[in-house]
């Protein structure tokens, strides 16, 4: 049985590797230096004791409508996403297209179809929100990038970018101004002797995840804004309740960090503006959720594999608490939204809000979405002024998306 060594809980702020140079989210100001190891400029940060246990206002959320199919078709990609227009539209990728909902929950109109052509989908793998707040479409096998005009359709497409950024391994963040794109490798790539070097972690291996802006034709890598670890694993093999990075982005904005703790950057453009770093409760694993998880390992990926996992990391002396973060948004406003680690079984996924000058201004409760162990598959869709969309599975593992209206 995996060895867990429980790790003392202190303050220490885990590093990233990126200049922060101006900081505007506040709460308790502290400021870096010492503490950092070399290499990593000192900045001033800002540090939230408890983050998930301090008192904040409690918000409620109410169910608007739900969209369980299409064209009689229930969801079954995890690559499911959706994206709110202004008005209250709703965007959803179905494939090789996308379709419009209007704000009462019904269809108004198709936008694509499956080809290669301009406007066109072969498989629709992100949808974002560019700077000029228009929805983008990106192609998982092409790697184009298809704008959407507000209330229309297909309004311009970049051709092109994907494979002449890294054949396939890129995942583009956002759209910036001048269609400067922000890029992220594939988070659960295979191991390979071309891919960024890993970052050691005992006898663990966390790839090394770049954020990094390139121009609009793919070749010309801009800026690296940042190093954070990836991934654990154990050679080619992912391990139970594995660390890694989540990141998001909305408009202009993109937040990025670790799932260790609370530790996040928030970027306007490629300059880093903000870095919210906390402690929080942390749950340790058990005997029971390491059942739960050799369980689910079994049922997504086969139980031969699930057990060649378990027995290859058997001996690994590795910190016996869960990731503290298990997901994140952004929303228009700019709010960053952080969900707690949801391990099978669990029922809810308490969010918490954090405002201007990192204060906590909400705290809400959703439906958690099981959890995959390969791959990745956010609660969140979107958030936009008093709406949210959010990814459900039914007990028969079907997915569907319901739109809820935030009450605070």
């Amino acid at each position: 049985m995996t060895r867990f060594r429980r790790r003392a809980s202190n303050c220490a702020i885990r590093p990233l590797a990126v200049l922060v140079t101006a900081l505007l989210l506040g709460a308790c100001n502290r400021t870096v230096g010492k503490d950092e190891p070399r290499g990593i400029p000192a900045a001033q940060a800002v540090y939230i004791h408890g983050w998930n246990t301090t008192p904040a206002p409690a918000w409620r959320s109410a169910p608007l409508y739900s969209i369980r199919e299409i064209d009689s078709v229930g969801f079954s990609s995890p690559m499911i996403q959706a994206r709110f227009e202004p008005g209250g539209s709703l965007l959803v990728a179905n494939g090789g297209e996308l379709v419009r909902i209007s704000p009462d929950g019904t269809e108004q109109q198709r936008i694509g179809r499956h080809g290669d052509g301009p406007g066109e989908f072969q498989l629709i793998g992100r949808l974002g929100v560019n700077e000029d707040g228009e929805v983008f479409a990106t192609d998982f096998n092409t790697g184009r990038i298809t704008v959407i005009a507000v209330g229309g359709t297909t309004s311009r497409t970049i051709a092109g970018l994907q494979p002449a950024i890294g054949g396939g391994g890129t995942e583009v963040v956002t759209l910036l101004a001048n269609d400067m794109v922000l890029t992220v490798p594939w988070l659960w790539r295979p191991v390979r002797s071309a891919a960024l070097a890993g970052i050691p972690s005992g006898r663990l291996v966390r790839d090394a995840i770049a954020l990094v802006a390139f121009d609009s034709s793919g070749a010309a890598p801009r800026d690296t804004l940042g190093v954070w670890p990836g991934l654990e694993r154990y050679n080619h093999l992912i391990v139970p309740y594995a660390r890694g990075v989540v990141y998001e982005s909305w408009g202009a904005y993109t937040v990025i960090g670790t799932t260790d703790s609370l530790d996040l950057t928030l970027f306007r453009n490629h300059t880093p503006i903000g870095r919210l770093v906390g402690s929080g409760a942390r749950r340790q694993v058990s005997d029971g959720l390491l059942t739960a998880w050799d369980s689910a390992a079994a049922d997504e990926i086969g139980a031969d594999q699930a057990r060649a996992i378990r027995t290859a990391e058997a001996n690994l002396d590795r910190d016996g608490s869960l990731p503290e973060v298990g997901a994140i948004a952004l929303d228009d406003l700019q709010r960053i939204w952080v969900g707690e680690f949801v391990s099978p079984g669990d029922s809810v996924q308490q969010w918490t809000v954090f405002g201007q000058h990192g204060v906590s201004i909400g705290r809400l409760p959703l439906p958690s979405l099981a959890p995959r162990l390969i791959g990745f598959r956010a609660g969140i869709l979107d958030v936009r002024g008093d709406r949210i969309a959010l990814l459900r599975e039914n007990d028969d593992g079907t997915l569907f998306i319901e739109v809820r209206r935030i009450e605070q």
